[in-house]
């Protein structure tokens, strides 16, 4: 995507960087929210990450956690969640 976020996972696996200001990232992305977040050097799993929803009129801003429930679990664990999960277990 032309002018997206820059997005820099380095060597590792589960971690990028969030560079961008509040102010950068509304004007780039055009929602509605006007969010005080920080730029980030490192945003790692189960850490708050700031995404732009697509609504049916307007994009949206929002904060997630970053990680996999399983379906077999009854709760969200505290901790680092799970990032991935093995292919040939998926069925």
């Amino acid at each position: 995507m032309r002018g997206a976020v820059v997005v820099d996972c380095g060597d590792m696996c589960g971690l990028y960087s969030f560079r961008r200001s509040p102010e950068e990232t509304r004007t780039l992305f055009n929602y509605l929210e006007e969010p005080d977040f920080p730029p980030r050097q490192y945003v790692t799993p189960g850490s708050p990450m700031a995404i732009v929803r697509q609504g049916r009129a307007n994009r949206h801003f929002a904060l997630v956690r970053w990680g996999f429930v399983p379906a077999w679990a009854k709760e969200v664990a505290p901790g680092k969640p799970l990032i991935n999960a093995r292919s040939e277990t998926v069925l």
